[in-house]
């Protein structure tokens, strides 16, 4: 620069880490099923977060790992933060994402959950190391709730699928039911 500092250009790395999950099946045929998104969402993101770094000096790059599903995610977690990763993309189940987060090697690391809802993680479950993209089911459930009370449509009919999110967002609902009358 003219004023004689020295531009400092940032290259951080972004670690994505996931796991390759059964994902279930669309409710419709003219969907496709998705087995990717968490880590097209990461290259997407990482993408356009470049167009604008590159104006202010930043070139940001993304460091993948996907395990299989019945593979270990602590161990793979921590060969991504002993490669220096530090700031990761949690694409886990809430299970895998406290086992990841409890890790000595992660409680200097900053995990972004981006895949799990469960209401659990951010109350008896939370952990000081990670940070919630979607909203838990009960913020959800009380969004729906309002607008549905906001529309003047009190009459509701809650049909409910058997998997355990299924269940928790049932559950929700039926809180968000009681809370707004």
């Amino acid at each position: 620069a003219d004023d004689g500092s020295v531009a400092v250009k940032l290259k951080p790395v972004i670690g994505y880490l996931g796991k390759a999950y059964i994902e279930p099946e669309p409710l419709s045929l003219v969907d496709k099923i998705v087995t990717d998104k968490g880590i097209q969402g990461a290259r997407i993101g990482l993408s356009e977060n470049n167009m604008t770094g590159r104006l202010i000096g930043h070139e940001f790059s993304l460091a993948e790992t996907v395990v299989a599903e019945d593979a270990d995610i602590v161990e793979a977690a921590k060969k991504l933060i002993g490669a220096g990763v530090t700031l990761i993309v949690a694409d886990l189940e809430a299970a895998d994402l406290l086992r990841v987060a409890d890790t000595p090697e992660a409680s200097h690391a900053l995990l972004f959950n981006i895949r799990s809802s469960d209401e659990a993680l951010r109350h008896e479950n939370c952990r000081k190391n990670v940070f919630h993209i979607p909203p838990d089911w009960a913020m959800r459930a009380d969004a729906l709730a309002q607008y549905l009370i906001w529309k003047k449509w009190r009459n509701w009919a809650l049909i409910s699928g058997e998997r355990p999110a299924d269940l928790d967002y049932a559950r929700a609902l039926r809180r968000a039911a009681k809370r707004f009358g």
